[in-house]
Order: structure tokens, then C-alpha cells, then sequence
């Protein structure tokens, strides 16, 4: 499902749409003239299942903010210092650039800045060389080397409508595949008042483009991104050999030609698509990945298994952590802390332990005299003192409204239906999420929850806590007790019982920082 939301960057608005799971890898998707981030709106579904995929308007473009042109200049500079600001106000750290037409610069640009950032480089008919400039552009580059009044006004046939059609159509086998919204929407925004003077200031501002053109080649060949041009064969602006040139400064770089026109999405998303899968699920392979030396060993809830974990399993696995997500019978405190034992016993090297509520207090008592755990991070966790068990701590405040009633059936054992998932469990949770909570749930034992605690590791090992403020089954006001008696480093949330599913990334970057602070990072470069 894409999103829609207007993110500030810099100072200014921009629109963006946004599909996938944030934890998985991302991708960058810069559009061009007179476009926006709706040019890609057959694209984003078939890549969200797999990326997370994010699409900003430029400034001055769709429905991002357009400031005045006397506070703002409409340089390719300042739209890469803009959308480099949202990358970072929306966190993204590393990420592959799709980049077409103005796209392209913006893209580039962000690439010599911040070169560690870039994962992979998607051009569809994003420029970089002199020879992919066709005679389409001797307009403009009289405008470049003589920028008079007369110059000026000469390219805004650029700016009409049947302009905006024709780019969307030329090149085209068939016209009927070209929705006519696309060049509709775009010709309705270009016809806002002042926006033909800022087209015209980036189309004298290209020539900046051209004269970086030597240093996104140097890019090209002394970084080696990988990288795949993607283009359509029949574009009247960006000719074939454009592409074509990325294997010279980069000979790795791979080539794929449709035979369409300028805006290839509108006939050839599909194609697109699998070829961008394609090349990034190969390159992953072949990208060096840092290895960490820490095991992240994650310890579940009651009324969940180890599945719980799984966005947290995957974002960590990204960051180079060994994961193991632990299985524990809840059967009783120590059935569940000699599970953990064991798990820990078959580990070499050091183990930053993880609890997420009742798991708080599995690896309390699992990880006490064990030199390997360096770390404790609690996730809105329970972690008892000696003598005290998890109820006691359960029950210290009065119970949320919503919270289930803890009533065990003739077994000892207690289970949650999906409305308990919903109400208090997991409420920000989508449905589907919960009843799969509900359908994936271990039932727990009275045991659990009544067996006191021995000595607790938190005594003798630095701890950390994320704070749930929206938990309705483990009071906030306990959690904030617990965190400050064993002297964690503490993160609060706006978030539900089961951070695991609602914020995943941040729950990620809790241990992250445990195993920072806990571990000397030594990595290995792996293949």
C-alpha cells in the first residue's frame, strides 16, 4: 500500500509517496520535468515487497511547497541540498537512487556528497555524458551561452501542454498505453501561477549539470556503484549513447533498452521492475557486508514465538549482527531461562541479550554469571529484583481498561483472544498483524508469572530500555520504574505493548547501541 505524506526539509515541504517495510532495503526515487513522484506510481507496488520505497516531489514540482523564486533560487544545488535533508528527516542512511531526466543530477549530486550513503544507481534515462544529449536541447544551450530576455521566452513552448503530451508520447508503439492523466496532472501544475519562471531558471540553471558531468564520471569510475541504465531507446532528449557510456567509466555497469520513449514507466513499468529486482537482489550478494561481532539473541513474550521478532531479526541481519531468536516453552521462569541457557551455551563470542516483556524477565535470570551476555535491553520488558516475580511487577498498577483479564484454564496456562491483541497487545498493530499474533500465540503458564526471581543479571550487567508510552498491558509508569531501579539507558516511544511490529526500526537501533557500547567492534568483510 503506498502513503502519502509532506515531510520538511530544509526549510520546505515536500510531498512524498512511500510503500514497504522501512527496515528493508531502500530506494530512492527521483523524478524529472514536468513530472513528479507520480510518474512512478505503477512502479512502487511492484517493488514495495521487497524495498522500502520513497518518492518526493521536488521543490517547486507536484505537491511539494514551490517558494518564491526571491527567496529560493531554483538551482540543481539547492534541490540536492533539499532532498538530501529529507533523506535524513525521513531516515534513510543507505539507499539505491532511481534517477530520470532532472532526477538524475539531483541523484548524482547526492552521490558525491555523501558516496557511502549510495548503494546502487538506477538511471532510467538519467543523463551523465555529452554524447546523451540530443539536438532536442540546442534551445536550451543557446539560452546557456547567451541567457537573454529573448532566449529565455524562445523555450516556453516547453512549458504547453501539447509540449508536456508530446514528451509523454513520442517514441511511443502504442499511445493508447499512456494513461492521460499523467501528461494531464503535469500540465495542470505547470500552469500555476509562476511556476513557468522556475522551469525557466532550471533550464539555464542544466548547464551547471553539464559542467559536472567530468566529477559524476570520476563518481562513476573510481566508487564503481553498481549500476544499471535503464532506458528508453526512443527518447528524444537522451539518446542511447548515454547509456551506453556508464560501462566506460564503469564497465560493471549494466544496460537495458526498451523500446519506448522518454517517460519508459508509462509502458514498460513491469519490465522495469523485474530488471530492478533482478539487479539488486544479485548485487546484494555482491556487496561487501560487515559481519559484527555480537550475536543479538532475542527472547519473546508471552502468548508469542520467535516469529515476533521478525522485522527486528531482519533489520539487524541488514546491519551485520548474527541473530538468534530464541524458543522458550513457557512452561515456568526457570524452563524458560534454561532454554535461553542453552541457546547461549551453543554461541561463541559475545551475545548482547534481548527481552521484549515476560522476556525481560527470561533473560533477568538466564544471562546472571554468564560472562559471554555484555549487554541487557529490555523492550517494555519486565525485569524483577530478587524475590519478586513478574506478577508482582504486573499488578503494581492498576490495570489499562483495555487490558485482558489474566484468567488460566483448567491447565494452568493462560491464552489471549484477538480482541486482547487488539485492544491492548499490539493495538497499533494492523488487523492482519493481529490475527496473526493471535493465530502464532504460545500459551503461557501461571508458573511464569508467579515463580519469583534469584539473582537478577541487571545487577551485574549494563543495561537498556525502551519505554513503551501506549502500552496498555505493562504500565508505562512500571516500565519507567523498572528502567530507572536497574540503572538503564532509557528510549521512550509513542508506541503500543509490541514495539517488535509497530517500530521496529527503533527497537533495532536500542540493540544496535547496546552492542556499540557493550562490544568492541571488530567486522569482516564478507562475500
Amino acid at each position: 500500500m503506498i502513503t502519502f505524506r509532506t515531510v520538511d526539509a530544509d526549510g520546505v515541504k515536500l510531498f512524498c509517496r512511500e510503500a514497504g517495510d522501512p527496515t528493508a532495503p531502500a530506494i530512492l526515487l527521483l523524478h524529472g520535468f514536468p513530472s513528479s513522484s507520480h510518474m512512478f506510481r505503477n512502479l512502487i507496488p511492484l517493488l514495495a515487497d521487497r524495498f522500502h520505497v520513497v518518492a518526493p516531489d521536488l521543490p517547486g514540482f507536484g505537491f511539494s511547497d514551490a517558494p518564491g523564486r526571491d527567496s529560493f533560487p531554483y538551482t540543481f544545488d539547492r534541490l540536492a541540498r533539499v532532498v538530501e535533508r529529507f533523506t535524513e528527516a525521513v531516515g534513510l542512511e543507505r539507499y539505491a537512487i532511481y534517477v530520470f531526466d532532472y532526477g538524475a543530477p539531483v541523484g548524482f549530486r547526492l552521490a558525491l556528497s555523501r558516496p557511502e550513503r549510495i548503494t546502487a544507481v538506477i538511471s532510467q534515462n538519467g543523463n551523465a555524458y555529452e554524447e546523451g544529449l540530443s539536438q532536442g536541447w540546442n534551445p536550451i544551450q543557446r539560452y546557456w551561452n547567451a541567457p537573454t530576455a529573448e532566449n529565455r521566452a524562445a523555450l516556453r513552448d516547453f512549458l504547453k501542454p501539447e509540449a508536456t503530451r508530446w514528451q509523454y508520447v513520442h517514441g511511443v508503439a502504442d499511445e493508447s498505453l499512456v494513461a492521460p492523466e499523467s501528461y494531464a496532472l503535469d500540465a495542470a501544475l505547470l500552469a500555476r501561477p509562476g511556476n513557468d519562471e522556475i522551469q525557466l531558471d532550471l533550464f539555464l540553471d542544466y548547464a551547471s549539470n553539464v559542467s559536472l558531468y567530468p566529477r559524476f564520471q570520476e563518481y562513476f569510475r573510481t566508487k564503481r556503484p553498481p549500476t544499471l541504465a535503464a532506458w528508453g531507446r526512443n527518447d528524444p532528449f537522451f539518446l542511447p549513447a548515454g547509456a551506453e557510456a556508464f560501462t566506460r567509466d564503469n564497465p560493471d555497469a549494466e544496460v537495458r533498452f526498451y523500446d519506448t520513449g522518454h517517460f519508459a514507466l508509462e509502458t514498460h513499468a513491469r519490465q522495469i521492475a523485474a530488471d530492478i529486482r533482478r539487479f539488486l537482489e544479485k548485487h546484494a550478494a555482491g556487496v561487501k557486508q560487515q559481519t559484527k561481532n555480537v550475536t543479538a539473541v532475542l527472547v519473546h513474550a508471552a502468548w508469542a514465538d520467535g516469529s515476533s521478532w521478525n522485522k527486528v531479526t531482519g533489520d539487524l541481519q541488514r546491519r551485520g549482527y548474527r541473530v538468534v531468536a530464541a524458543q522458550i516453552p513457557l512452561t515456568s521462569l526457570s524452563d524458560d531461562a534454561a532454554a535461553v541457557g542453552r541457546v547461549l551455551d551453543a554461541i561463541d563470542g559475545p551475545v548482547v541479550l534481548v527481552g521484549h516483556s515476560y522476556g525481560g524477565a527470561v533473560v533477568t535470570k538466564a544471562a546472571t554469571g554468564n560472562p559471554r551476555v555484555k549487554g541487557l535491553v529490555y523492550i517494555a520488558a519486565m525485569a524483577p529484583d530478587e524475590g519478586e516475580s513478574v506478577g508482582d511487577l504486573f499488578f503494581r498498577a492498576a490495570p489499562h481498561p483495555e487490558a485482558p483479564a489474566i484468567q488460566p484454564d483448567k491447565n494452568g496456562f493462560v491464552s489471549l483472544d484477538v480482541d486482547g491483541f487488539r485492544a491492548a497487545a499490539a493495538s497499533d498493530a494492523t488487523a492482519e498483524e493481529t490475527a496473526l499474533m493471535a493465530a502464532t500465540q504460545k500459551p503461557v503458564s501461571i508458573n511464569c508469572i508467579a515463580e519469583k526471581m534469584t539473582t537478577p543479571a541487571w545487577k551485574e550487567k549494563p543495561s537498556w530500555y525502551l519505554v513503551a508510552e501506549r502500552d496498555r498491558m505493562v504500565s508505562p509508569d512500571t516500565q519507567r520504574f523498572m528502567a530507572t531501579r536497574i540503572g538503564a539507558a532509557v528510549t521512550s516511544l509513542p508506541t503500543d505493548h509490541t514495539p517488535l511490529a509497530s517500530a521496529p526500526r527503533a527497537v533495532a537501533d536500542l540493540i544496535d547501541a547496546a552492542a556499540a557500547a557493550t562490544v568492541p567492534e571488530t567486522t569482516a568483510a564478507l562475500r
